[in-house]
């Protein structure tokens, strides 16, 4: 077997005309964005991550009062929420 060695600079300017020559479009997330403002986005992922939370501590309770006062607070946070963009779909 034959080897082949490449200087740095050919390799690198060939590696650059290989990605020129390539059209390269990204079709990666942000399909359905909300447009809302910025200080609302982070208004709305703040309650997001308070709704996680509860839902993670709703999880891992066996005492029932404390499920049902989460339960609430995760209502709160779906009310809340629809000022800033809508529920999820998830939810």
């Amino acid at each position: 077997m034959k080897e082949k060695r490449l200087h740095p600079e050919c390799w690198l300017e060939q590696g650059i005309a290989e990605v020129e020559k390539r059209s390269i479009t990204e079709t990666r997330g942000g399909r359905n964005r909300l447009v809302i403002t910025d200080g609302d986005r982070e208004i709305r992922m703040k309650i997001l991550r308070k709704r996680a939370a509860l839902a993670q501590r709703a999880r891992v309770t066996t005492d029932m009062t404390k499920l049902l006062r989460l339960l609430g607070k995760m209502d709160k946070c779906k009310e809340e929420v629809m000022l800033y963009g809508g529920v999820p779909a998830k939810w």
